[in-house]
Parts: structure tokens; sequence; C-alpha cells
């Protein structure tokens, strides 16, 4: 028959080589939510990164077909004037049309640019706010760290009973 003292001692024993495995699984948990946090911030950034760069591009086209169409505005110009130098019969009316159209379209384009940097703006919100979200819910994940108090509580616990049935 048994030693009712072994059986407690083994059983004491066991309980803390329970809680050890218990600590070493959270820290593995742990450090695995860590990183898929740590993932999830470089993505994150990337797409921010994106944002600015798809911003960027489509400033610099826009700005060029502005600059364009401002050349092209001042060439009118340039030829509605020598046409006038040179008494060829181009009319005031025109000419003044086409500053119209180009003053339309310069206005349009700047409205057209409040609108996209208005959407520029709501496309990284909805970015920071599925970052939020996502990063909540990897570490919703978060194990809770073993508690000694209640190992040792628990594992004493076991051993009484043991001591008690084997004695």
């Amino acid at each position: 028959m048994c030693n009712a003292g072994a059986m407690a001692a083994l059983v004491g024993v066991q309980g803390g080589l329970k809680f050890a495995a218990q600590q070493q699984a959270y820290k593995m948990q742990k450090a695995a939510v860590e990183q898929a946090a740590a993932l999830r911030n470089q993505q994150t950034l990337k797409r921010f990164t994106a944002e600015n760069m798809q911003e960027l591009q489509e400033t610099e086209s826009e700005t060029l077909r502005m600059r364009d169409l401002a050349l092209e505005n001042q060439a009118r110009e340039a030829t509605a004037i020598a046409a006038r130098g040179e008494g060829v019969g181009i009319e005031m009316k025109s000419y003044n049309d086409l500053a119209a159209q180009f003053g339309r379209v310069k206005t349009a384009q700047q409205i057209q640019q409040r609108y996209m940097g208005v959407g520029r703006e709501m496309r990284r919100e909805e970015i920071g706010f599925a970052h939020t979200q996502d990063i909540a819910r990897i570490r919703s994940k978060m194990p809770s760290r073993p508690n000694f108090a209640i190992a040792l509580a628990e594992t004493g616990l076991e051993a009484a009973r043991a001591y008690k049935t084997f004695s």
C-alpha cells in the first residue's frame, strides 16, 4: 500500500508542474497575441501609406492637368491679343467665352478636389476604425495570467484529498 504522505507530495509536485505549464502556455499565447497586434499595426501603416501615395499621385496629376489647361488658356489669350493687333477679325465675345470656359473648368476642378479630399479623409477614418476594432478583437484573445494563489490552493486541496484517500 502507498504512503499517504508520499501521494500528497506527488500531487503537490504535479500541481507545481501544472502551474508551470500554465505559465508557459500563457507566455506563448501572449507572445502570439502581441505578434498578431504588431502585424496588424504594420498592415494599417501600409494602408495609410498607400492612401497617402494615392493622394499625392492624384494631386500631382490634377496639378499637371490644370497647368496644361492654364497654358492652353494663355496660348489662346496670346493668340487673341495677336489677332486683334493684326486686325484679324477675332471677336471679343469668343475670347470671353474661352476665358469663362477656363474659369468654369478651374472652379469645377477645385470643387472636385474638395470632394476627393473628403472621400480620402473618410477612407482614412474607416482604416482607423477598422484598425481599432481589429486590435480590440486581437487583444480580447489575450489569455488570463495563471494565478499562483489559486493554483496553490487547488494543489493543496488535491494533496489533502490524496492524503485522506490513501490514509
